[in-house]
């Protein structure tokens, strides 16, 4: 598999393993959100209506307490308990109201129902069978409690409710009320909604995110391909052509690839070079050699002529003949002793050369030592970058759960901060009402001393109006006393509502700054795993291209080798030529002394 293809493959891993990723992340906050965040959700929900719930009981009891403090009868207190609670309303579509019972079950008012007020209820069940009313007069007993049952809701029949109940102080009444666990479940319908439609925009972020990485995947593929590739597989194949013996190889590369190829290219270059000269002194020297041989073949050829001659010319005591064939033994002679010297130095050219392609191949086995390292450090750096891309990935992910959570609970804190403003608004209407009626008590009790003044003019016919006239101006200070207190009580709660919702502001603005930074952490990890994939990439390029480019230099090297084997060859072959001439400088000597002996003879 060549690295174009490896580096499509890489892509293709990366990629499917950012599919998963993200999609893994998708469905594992889906579940996050179904396992955790809904049941939160359904939590917060409750213990925000159970607050609710309970300050308003607790606060309507005690105005009812200082409304009855000075009333002893208990007749006249249920009246005054039903006709003060029969008008209130309060929560979503005024489903709020406030019931009441005696201690021993007899139904005071329930508003919306006012079928059984008066009647002994301890016996009364609902639909599950349970005996609620017993159930409100143990949690009132028991310094108040929370009830769970089923009762009618005005257009919607018998649903589940949840009420909170406790004693009037200084009666024996209770007063509760509470909410239908079906309007909670709206509102928890209505929040996961919200939270799905969050969810879902995210995930079009994230295949945003997801088709801009396989574009960029895309882009540093092709870079890499062009940058890296092509200039190794040009190198590759100006190996191979010199391992085939075309030493007249040209390698034109881009002058934009990176400087290691390029350095590479000119090793290659220089080692080429080196070697068409080695090859080219050696294949001169072999000329030389060839030449020198056939001089001494022709040298010897005269020879053995002469020689004949001689011998002819001795038979015939041709003594001319003998001195001609003198002079030719002299150049025989003289041509045997310079054709030794050339020989002898054009054997010293082949050891030269073939010493000389011993280094070249010595530096060979060196430059693929060199390579082999490179490749193997490659494949090190590579293993290292993918543990680098793994630990980068691995915080990332962990990154992403944080910013997760944290906008879960900049979310919860959002809704906190709403309900405490509803509940700071609740709070300033009953301020406003309570305003209306401390105003009405003055004006009462303006209207008592007026009374009281007509009363004094009238004498005794108007004595016993005087009377009503003082207890309805003592009950309206009453009731001015009890608002007083009542508007404490809630400027109380407005006070520690606006603390509260500083204190919320605050805190959504702290988890907003968390947030940042940890998109910003996730950001900066997204970025360190595309450049470790990138760097993992072109390492594995590198490393497969360095393993590629050391098979070329063995070939080259087996070449040298080859080449070396010829050059000792060549000295060999020198060496029997330098023999033969040798033997043929001792045939001429005696054949000069054969010739002294016809000479002489």
């Amino acid at each position: 598999m060549n690295v174009r293809m490896w580096i499509i493959v890489l892509c293709g891993i990366f990629l499917l393993s950012i599919g998963t990723l993200f999609t893994a992340n998708f469905l594992i906050s889906q579940r996050v959100f179904n396992d955790v965040t809904m049941p939160q959700i359904t939590d917060a929900l409750r213990q925000k209506y159970e607050y609710g719930v309970k300050s308003a009981v607790e606060v309507e009891a005690q105005n009812l307490a200082n409304r009855l403090k000075n009333v002893s009868d208990k007749k006249e207190q249920y009246a005054i308990i039903e006709q003060l609670t029969d008008y209130q309303r309060f929560f979503p579509n005024n489903e709020g109201y406030y019931f009441t019972y005696t201690t021993g079950g007899m139904r005071i008012n329930v508003p919306i129902n006012k079928s059984l007020n008066g009647k002994d209820c301890s016996n009364l069940k609902d639909a599950n069978g349970s005996l609620f009313v017993q159930e409100f007069i143990k949690a009132a007993k028991a310094g108040g409690g929370f009830v769970e049952y089923t009762f009618e809701k005005p257009g919607a029949g018998i649903q589940p409710k949840l009420s909170y109940v406790c004693l009037i102080p200084g009666t024996d009444v209770l007063i509760g009320t509470g909410v239908y666990i079906d309007s909670v479940q709206a509102e928890q319908q209505r929040i996961a909604a919200l939270v799905t439609e969050s969810n879902d925009r995210y995930a079009m972020y994230q295949a945003w995110i997801c088709l801009g990485i396989v574009a960029l995947m895309l882009l540093v593929a092709w870079y890499v391909t062009r940058v890296i590739c092509s200039p190794l597989r040009q190198l590759t194949g100006a190996a191979d052509e010199v391992a085939k013996g075309r030493l007249d190889t040209k390698i034109n590369l881009d002058p934009r690839c990176p400087r290691e190829i390029r350095a590479l290219d000119a090793s290659l270059g220089q080692m080429i070079g080196n070697l068409r000269e080695r090859i080219d002194e050696a294949a001169r020297k072999s000329e030389e050699a060839t030449v020198a041989v056939e001089e001494a073949t022709v040298a010897q050829r005269e020879a053995e002529e002469a020689r004949q001659q001689a011998e002819s010319a001795k038979k015939d005591g041709m003594l001319a003949a003998a001195g001609q064939l003198e002079g030719i033994v002299e150049i025989l002679s003289s041509a045997s002793t310079e054709l030794s010297a050339q020989i002898e130095q054009s054997d010293q050219g082949a050891h030269e050369a073939a010493g000389r392609v011993s280094e070249a191949a010595t530096a060979m086995n060196e430059m693929n030592a060199t390579v082999q390292e490179v490749a193997r450090n490659a494949t090190s750096a590579s293993a290292a970058s993918a543990d680098t891309k793994e630990k980068a990935q691995a915080g990332s992910a962990i990154v992403e759960k944080a910013v997760h959570g944290i906008e879960q609970v900049r979310q919860l804190s959002l809704e906190l901060k709403d309900d405490m403003g509803q509940l700071n608004e609740h709070a300033q209407a009953i301020t406003q009402i309570m305003n209306v009626i401390s105003d009405i008590a003055d004006q009462t009790n303006l209207l008592a001393l007026n009374a009281a003044i007509e009363a004094a003019r009238a004498g005794d016919a108007g004595r016993g109006f005087a009377v009503v006239a003082d207890e309805v101006r003592k009950l309206a200070e009453k009731t001015m006393a009890s608002t007083n207190d009542v508007s404490n009580a809630i400027r109380a709660i407005q006070e520690s509502t606006s603390k509260s919702m500083a204190s919320v502001d605050n805190a959504v603005r702290r988890i907003e700054e968390a947030t940042d930074y940890a998109n910003q952490s996730g950001s900066a990890l997204e970025e360190i795993v595309a450049t470790v994939e990138v760097t993992a990439d072109q390492v594995n390029a590198i490393a497969t291209a360095s393993e590629e480019q050391s098979a070329a230099s063995e070939e080259i090297n087996q070449t040298i080798l080859r080449v070396n084997d010829m050059g000792r060859q060549i000295a060999e072959a020198m060496g029997g030529a330098s023999k033969a001439v040798t033997d043929l400088a001792v045939q001429a000597q005696k054949l000069t002394d054969l010739i002294q002996d016809m000479k002489r003879g």
